[in-house]
Order: C-alpha cells, then sequence, then structure tokens
C-alpha cells in the first residue's frame, strides 16, 4: 500500500492523528504532544532530509487545451477520486466537473442555478467516497451532495469567507501522516496544486495563452 503523505505550505506544526513517532532528525529538535487523541509534532527549524520521490517530468494527462476538453474559465478546487479520477469546481461557469481517469473525457455534475442540485458560489469541495462528492455554496447557503452523478442531499450553512488559492508556490514541505518530515519537494513550473492522493498530485497548470489546463501527476521515487 502507498504511504499517504500531506503537502503543506510555511508552518512548522503538524497536526496528525496518534501513530508511531516520527523518524529523528540529526539536526533539528523535534518536540511530540499529545492532547484530546491529537498529535502535535513541532520542528523547531527546516530538517536537512532528501525527500523520497519527486514529480515525473510529465503529468500522466492533461485536459483543458486539447479538442473536445471542458473549457475551464476560472478552477478553484479540485479533489482525486479513489481511482484517480477527478471533480473539479470551475468558478467561471459556475459548474462541478468530472475527469476520467485517464482525463480523456469529462462529465458535467452540476451547473449554475438556484434549485435543487445548482451551483453559485463553490467555496470547498470533498470526495466522501468513490463517486461521491459534497461541494458548498457560500451564496445559496448549503452544502450538496453528489452521488453516482446525482444529487443524493443537503444541508444548509452558515456563509463565510473563503482564503485566496495561492497561483503557483514554489515548493511544498512533505510530512507524512505521523508527523515525520520527509523533506521538500520542487512542484512542475507554475503547477498549482489542488489534492494529493495514494501517489498522485492533481493541479492547475496555465499554457501559453493563459489557458487553464487540469494535470496530474504521479509521485516517483528517487
Amino acid at each position: 500500500m502507498r504511504r499517504r503523505t500531506h503537502l503543506i505550505l510555511g508552518p512548522m506544526a503538524l497536526f496528525a492523528a496518534c501513530q508511531g513517532d516520527p523518524q529523528p532528525t540529526t539536526d533539528i529538535p523535534v518536540h511530540v504532544e499529545d492532547s484530546a487523541g491529537v498529535r502535535l509534532v513541532e520542528y523547531a527549524g527546516t530538517p536537512a532530509a532528501d525527500t523520497p520521490f519527486r514529480f515525473r517530468a510529465e503529468p500522466l494527462y492533461r485536459h483543458g487545451n486539447n479538442p473536445g476538453d471542458y473549457a475551464f474559465q476560472r478552477i478553484g478546487f479540485g479533489r482525486l477520486f479513489p481511482d484517480g479520477s477527478a471533480v473539479l469546481s470551475d468558478g467561471g461557469n459556475d459548474e462541478l466537473v468530472v475527469l476520467s481517469q485517464d482525463g480523456k473525457t469529462h462529465e458535467l455534475l452540476a451547473g449554475p442555478g438556484e434549485g435543487p442540485g445548482d451551483l453559485s458560489y463553490v467555496n470547498a469541495v470533498f470526495v466522501l467516497g468513490q463517486d461521491t462528492v459534497l461541494a458548498t455554496d457560500i451564496e445559496l447557503l448549503r452544502a450538496t451532495v453528489f452521488a453516482g452523478g446525482a444529487l443524493a442531499g443537503r444541508v444548509w450553512l452558515p456563509p463565510y469567507r473563503p482564503g485566496r488559492a495561492r497561483e503557483a508556490p514554489p515548493d511544498y514541505t512533505v510530512i507524512a501522516a505521523d508527523g515525520e518530515w520527509l523533506g521538500r519537494v520542487e512542484a512542475p513550473p507554475e503547477f498549482r496544486i489542488l489534492d494529493v492522493a495514494d501517489g498522485l498530485v492533481l493541479g492547475v497548470l496555465r499554457d501559453e495563452m493563459s489557458v487553464q489546463i487540469v494535470a496530474v501527476y504521479e509521485l516517483v521515487a528517487q
């Protein structure tokens, strides 16, 4: 089974479920503390560690600038399904789009409107299982669940302001689920990461015409 890792920007602290102790670093002190079933692992600085994996030179697929591809206008959020397919929100079109496992085909999951299953301003997307998606909407004040390509249910939520994602982070700090510092990995140029799962990385690229392209990379050992 592939090891699940988390790509985290900035802070030196990580909350993780209580598991085995992280591997000690030789140059940076590590403080581990358990509180109410949650483990806090804090590094006093940046350890000198060689990341055990890297991005492949080319993505498994690109979707957005090929004939017949979905024309993304403003990609907001994206998540990977367990089988490697993906779901993305397009704020320009107010639509949820599902890409196939190989990225060759797409399906429209939801579109703009105010009725059941419609969208207005999606501010978060979550994958609850294979073909099951929860999308929150701050203008319609609700969270909608889609299962098997159809509306499954919704709950009402209070509004709040979403943060703005950074377009092109230079690199990522990689920390395992048990708090072990794995190092830093450099992302491809202008690649904005949306999700990481089971050795795959979902993100957004732009071509020379500023067309938004969805790309999925595989992480490989080095």
